[in-house]
């Protein structure tokens, strides 16, 4: 009896472990990709790459499958915020860009 509570309690403590880890791993993708997507904004707003700012983003952001919430172009600097939803939780980033 107590070698199965040890067995099931291990099992849910390595699947707990997996969950923050997946979680984490998660988080820190969108914001890596936000972070590309104001880039590649900002460098489309100021002409360093074809496209157009916002269009370009939310085209480079669905490559990731993420949600680009919302996108705001201010001279040549951009700011961006992604989502994705992820089991029950939802995660978001928010990025800014400018040449200055």
């Amino acid at each position: 009896m107590a070698t199965v509570l040890i067995a099931g309690l291990t099992t849910w403590g390595i699947s707990s472990v997996g969950f923050a880890l997946d979680f984490a791993y998660k988080a820190q993708k969108i914001q890596l990709v936000a972070d590309a997507t104001a880039l590649i904004a900002s460098e489309s707003a100021v002409g360093l790459i074809a496209g157009f700012g916002c269009e370009s983003a939310e085209a480079f952001a669905g490559e990731f499958d993420l949600a680009l919430d919302t996108c705001r172009i201010v001279g040549f600097g951009a700011k961006v915020s992604l989502s994705q939803t992820h089991l029950l939780y939802e995660l978001s980033a928010a990025a800014s860009a400018s040449p200055e």
